[in-house]
């Protein structure tokens, strides 16, 4: 577990791919991205009702390591 105060831990399973784009298709990116939601009024109703939130870190690679 990380030092910082708010760190998290995640954890890493195995699903079938179906299950991965069925979870994708109901999620919100964790960010208002203008090129996506038309109005960020639009993204916090979209975001409140997601049942799953999609975030990438950019400081990480895909596989977590530090960039």
């Amino acid at each position: 577990m990380g030092n910082k105060i708010e760190s998290r831990v995640y954890l890493g399973i195995k699903i079938k791919r179906t299950s991965w784009e069925k979870a994708l298709s109901l999620g919100v990116l964790t960010d208002p991205d203008k090129t996506i939601y038309k109005s960020g009024a639009l993204w916090d109703k979209e975001f409140r009702n997601a049942k799953v939130h999609i975030q990438w870190d950019p400081e990480r690679t895909f596989k977590g390591a530090k960039m």
